[in-house]
């Protein structure tokens, strides 16, 4: 049974907000030194948060003036947590792969309440209880008793103004072009571009890619003695001639 799956269509039916550790939806390249809060938008302790960095995104919010703010995982500082907990994977699951991270939930999935809390951990930072709960509603899972003690990240909430966010980007992906971009000497302002994901036309190959990634697909067209290539993604169509952007569509 895939785990997750089973996860996210039992969260559904049980209709009960979700709260807990986040998963990544996004990546964010700091421009300007900045504050991160721990409880919300200028809400709680705050640190400083410098200029030229990128971090995971976990979440988006607005503000009551309609600014927008990015939570982010910021691994410069850490956290300790410890406790105990549920989870539905078996006991080999966790020992035969120690690296994947584990959700922890504060009750058994089934449970009803107002609230279901969860961390998430490595399975090396597990300990088996030996407790279990065989699920009353779905027989193929067994929940796991376990507790927990790790370091993690703390999470801060900074205005997205100071940086450039990327929905669906990775802090790999972020810190590897903006690497690429200064050793080749790009100016600032089309760092910002491409960072930002925005292509021109006149446009290199390897700024294309700098700005959107690999593309799903490429294929060549050919028109008597000229040959235009055409690089494909999920929402652009991206035409080059003589290797520089001539269309976008």
């Amino acid at each position: 049974m895939k785990i997750r799956f089973f996860l996210a269509l039992l969260a559904i039916g049980l209709a009960l907000p979700f709260h807990g550790m986040a998963s990544e939806i996004g990546a964010f390249f700091t421009q300007v030194n900045t504050y991160g809060y721990v409880e919300g938008p200028e809400q709680g302790k705050r640190f400083l948060v410098r200029a030229r960095q990128a971090v995971t995104v976990l979440d988006v919010t607005t503000d009551f003036q309609n600014r927008r703010w990015l939570k982010i995982s910021f691994p410069k500082i850490s956290t300790r947590l410890s406790g105990e907990g549920w989870t539905p994977l078996a006991p080999h699951e966790i020992l035969n792969n120690a690296t994947q991270m584990v959700e922890v939930y504060e009750k058994h999935m089934e449970e009803r309440d107002n609230t279901l809390a969860f961390v998430q951990v490595r399975a090396s930072d597990l300990k088996l209880l030996n407790i279990t709960h065989p699920s009353t509603k779905y027989p193929n899972i067994v929940w796991q008793k376990v507790s927990y003690a790790a370091k993690a990240p703390v999470n801060l909430w900074v205005r997205d103004g100071a940086g450039i966010y990327r929905s669906g980007k990775t802090v790999a992906y972020l810190s590897r072009v903006y690497a690429d971009m200064v050793s080749r000497n790009i100016q600032k302002d089309k760092q910002t571009r491409l960072l930002s994901g925005v292509v021109r036309v006149g446009d290199s190959q390897a700024e294309v890619e700098w700005a959107l990634g690999k593309p799903l697909r490429v294929r060549e067209e050919s028109t008597g003695s000229a040959k235009k290539i055409i690089w494909q993604y999920a929402a652009t169509t991206v035409r080059f001639d003589n290797l520089l952007v001539e269309k976008i569509n």
